[in-house]
């Protein structure tokens, strides 16, 4: 998948399971595990979702939770270290700045517009 970079597009292409592989939490994790061993975490943009509904944002904050819970589990582990400001824009990235990049999101009101 990194074979398709333009160095102009950070995660140009996504990997992303059908929405029905991330609607329960053993989907999501396997997902992260998955994009963690071939080197895509990092660029991901959020999880997959069928939903146009209002009401499913439930569904991006269930994802939040167990990303969340997976990134503690491998802190544990000791696969990531446990460095405060690394975790805390790992997150960020995760939860917010990719997919606000990736789709070229910008407004005044971001909550990290200012992010450097």
């Amino acid at each position: 998948m990194n074979a398709f970079g333009d160095g102009e597009i950070a995660g140009k292409l996504q990997w992303g399971p059908a929405w029905w592989h991330l609607d329960h939490a053993d989907g999501i994790r396997a997902h992260l595990s998955i994009l963690a061993n071939v080197g895509l975490l990092g660029r991901a943009i959020g999880m997959t979702t069928d939903s146009r509904s209002y009401l499913s944002l439930v569904r991006h904050e269930y994802y939040r939770r167990i990303l969340c819970d997976w990134i503690a589990a491998a802190v544990d582990r000791g696969d990531i270290p446990a460095e405060p400001s690394l975790l805390t824009n790992t997150i960020e990235q995760l939860c917010f700045r990719n997919a606000r990049d990736y789709f070229k999101f910008h407004c005044a009101h971001d909550p990290l517009i200012n992010d450097g």
